[in-house]
């Protein structure tokens, strides 16, 4: 299947110029069968986004493996750790008004003596950068009561892990953490006295539209039988289809989120746009500090992104997600002025006969960005209101 995709690249790369408005996600589409049925995903669904709003999309495959049940373009996709870039959207919007500082301690948000010694100097900018000191997770001993609310969840592993020596020195080096963006969401919680779900969705969903977008795992059964499904359902990496799966609610923050690849690429755009300071959500000074990469040893992540440099020269942003059962991808050429989005309902596995479904991302990718590159070039782009 690479060589179909290569000689479909390179069929629309010398085709002759046709008129900008015959470009439609059709093409999209095609490029999405041709991996979904590479790596045996059970759906595949990509999309680019402008300032202008969504570009671009197509979706291939089953919403569950064996259902016949079409995935269609307005479905919505678990984004697992993509959620991340959001919450900290979040957090500068309450920098901007004042609610925050990216400098704000975790010894002064709470009580000294309940945060360790060598915690107390941490700080906002630092937490959101993976260079809090935290590890990924936690061990069983940390985990709060599964009967109370995801608000009191957060509140009590907060005050579990607060009080504990860090897993690496503090504000130093990269180490990649869902606690730490766990904490995050729940200053926001204190900082606002509402849950972070409440919170996220007053200061960045309702501002941006974003209405089919809400949290956990997507995909419930209709009336129309039992192997129909409102949306995709998430797959184990061997294929079985696991609906309603997904960590637990408290760890909102750091990746629970699911939306239409339409919500999300209103976000995408806000971003494109933040940097060029067309955005009205929050300044051009609080999208720069989201998307200048922290200094030390280890990957170059900013905040709630990844960074790296973009097919035009510039910046980049990247992230992908996974509840295990979901997987998402995302870049974003900030010079460019365009963002890349795909995400399939079915986790990465490793092992024999499971789907690669970090390389099927990996390969929408760059399918995508070839697209739409080569379509810019030729003058033959046009935007499409698919929102």
């Amino acid at each position: 299947m690479r060589l179909k995709i290569t000689a479909l690249i390179i069929v629309m790369t010398l085709a002759p110029t046709v008129q900008a408005q015959t470009i439609t996600s059709e093409s999209i589409d095609t490029l999405m069968r041709l991996i979904q049925y590479k790596y045996s995903l059970p759906a595949l669904a990509g999309a680019i986004v402008t300032p202008d709003g969504i570009a671009a999309i197509g979706v291939a495959g089953e919403r569950a493996t064996g259902t016949g049940d079409a995935a269609e373009k307005d479905d919505q996709w678990h984004i697992g750790s993509c959620t991340k870039a959001m919450t900290a959207t979040v957090i500068a919007r309450l920098v901007d008004r004042g609610k925050l500082s990216w400098e704000t301690t975790l010894g002064e948000i709470y009580e000294p003596e309940n945060v360790h010694p060598e915690l107390q100097q941490v700080t906002v900018r630092q937490l959101l950068g993976h260079r809090g000191g935290f590890d990924r997770g936690w061990n069983n001993a940390l985990s709060p009561d599964p009967g109370e609310s995801p608000r009191v969840q957060r509140a009590q592993l907060v005050e579990k892990v607060l009080k504990l020596k860090p897993n690496f020195q503090p504000g130093r080096d990269y180490h990649y953490s869902n606690v730490g963006y766990i904490i995050a969401g729940h200053i926001t919680e204190k900082v606002m006295n509402k849950p972070w779900e409440t919170v996220i969705k007053d200061a960045l969903f309702r501002p941006l539209r974003m209405r089919e977008t809400g949290f956990g795992a997507p995909g419930k059964f209709t009336r129309k039988g039992v192997n129909t499904f409102t949306d995709p359902v998430g797959h184990a990496p061997g294929g079985t289809a696991n609906p309603g799966f997904d960590n637990p609610a408290f760890i909102g923050p750091a990746g629970t989120v699911h939306c239409t690849l339409q919500d999300w690429g209103l976000f995408i755009a806000e971003h494109i746009k933040g940097s060029r300071g067309q955005s009205r959500l929050i300044s051009k000074a609080q999208f720069d500090q989201l998307h200048e990469p922290l200094p030390g040893p280890g990957d170059v992540y900013s905040l709630g992104w990844g960074v790296s440099t973009s097919p035009s020269g510039g910046t980049s942003l990247r992230h992908n997600g996974s509840n295990t059962q979901w997987y998402s991808m995302v870049m974003v050429d900030l010079e460019g002025g365009y963002g890349v989005m795909v995400a399939t309902n079915i986790g990465n596995g490793t092992g024999e006969g499971e789907a690669k479904a970090s390389q099927a991302c990996q390969e929408a990718v760059r399918a995508l960005t070839i697209w739409y590159r080569d379509q810019l070039a030729k003058g033959k782009f046009t935007t499409v209101k698919e929102h």
